[in-house]
């Protein structure tokens, strides 16, 4: 059997290279594509490396053995060592990690046009690229994130909703569907958004709500996310994403006292029941919870 001599290459610098195991088919399609793959974490993070659609843990895993990295010099029939590698990177799936959102957007959330210059003077916005490059998650998942908690752009920043600010459109929204007797399984985009801004400019005279605004708060109801052009589609609205907010709201808001979270939790409980089988019942239900729990007699 031939042999040949190993040669360390000039200037030879240990650990130049890192070797990474792709345990699954999706890695190594996903390495395989050309799509960017980015390795994400802030100073203090641990270190996650995201595809277009999943996130992964990057771990170093040493081993007992070195393994030499080399290429063959055909004329001097010598092996050249670029490195002894004593270590791989092992990629673990994991849950993104988008609780980031919430951190970075949280102080700017959206509470009306009345405050958007303070915030904007005083506050750090961010993009949606800013978050991608920060929020330790794939671009579907930050999408997703953003999604679940009915996040919107304003001026290609992206914002939250001030919890009490979308309790209040809610309410808003129901209590002027109940004077035009709209039915919510019947209820069109273009009819639940003139609910919202009729009611608004009748109560609380702002200037204008931004379509995007009122959008985003109908999205945050609905099981089928809707935009500004489809104003004749018929809503389908989630009673499990109404309840859970209505519960977060009530059982966070610093007016509610210890005896009564247990019913506010009936209430609510009562009131899943009852916007699942009546629709008429629903639209009356949402108003009177905050007096019903936050005002007790």
């Amino acid at each position: 059997m031939a042999s040949s001599k190993l040669v360390y290459k000039d200037k030879f610098e240990k650990n130049a290279y890192a070797l990474v195991e792709l345990g699954t088919p999706e890695l190594l399609e996903a390495f395989e594509s050309g799509i960017d793959i980015v390795i994400k974490g802030l100073a203090d993070d641990e270190a996650v490396l995201c595809t277009e659609s999943k996130t992964y843990i990057v771990r170093q895993v040493n081993t007992s053995n070195s393994l030499l990295l080399t290429t063959k010099d055909p004329v001097s029939d010598q092996h050249i060592v670029h490195d002894d590698v004593s270590s791989t990177i092992e990629l673990l799936p994991c849950i993104a990690r988008l609780s980031r959102i919430d951190e970075l957007l949280r102080e700017s959330s959206y509470s009306g046009s009345q405050n958007e210059r303070e915030i904007i003077n005083n506050k750090t916005l961010y993009t949606y690229y800013d978050l991608l490059s920060v929020v330790q998650a794939s671009e579907n998942e930050l999408l997703d994130g953003l999604r679940a908690r009915a996040a919107f752009q304003i001026d290609g920043y992206y914002r939250l909703f001030d919890p009490s600010y979308l309790y209040h459109l809610f309410d808003l929204f129901v209590t002027n569907a109940s004077v035009h007797s709209y039915d919510f399984k019947q209820m069109t985009l273009a009819q639940a958004k003139l609910c919202i801004t009729e009611e608004m400019n009748a109560v609380d005279q702002e200037d204008s709500i931004p379509d995007q605004v009122v959008i985003a708060c109908i999205n945050a109801f609905v099981t089928e996310h809707v935009d500004i052009n489809d104003l004749d589609k018929v809503l389908v609205f989630d009673h499990a994403k109404i309840c859970r907010f209505l519960g977060d709201w009530l059982l966070s808001n610093p007016r509610v006292s210890e005896p009564y979270t247990l019913q506010a939790e009936q209430g609510l409980i009562a009131f899943c029941r009852i916007s699942v089988g009546n629709s008429t019942t629903f639209s009356t239900c949402g108003t009177s919870l905050a007096t019903t729990f936050l005002y007790p007699n």
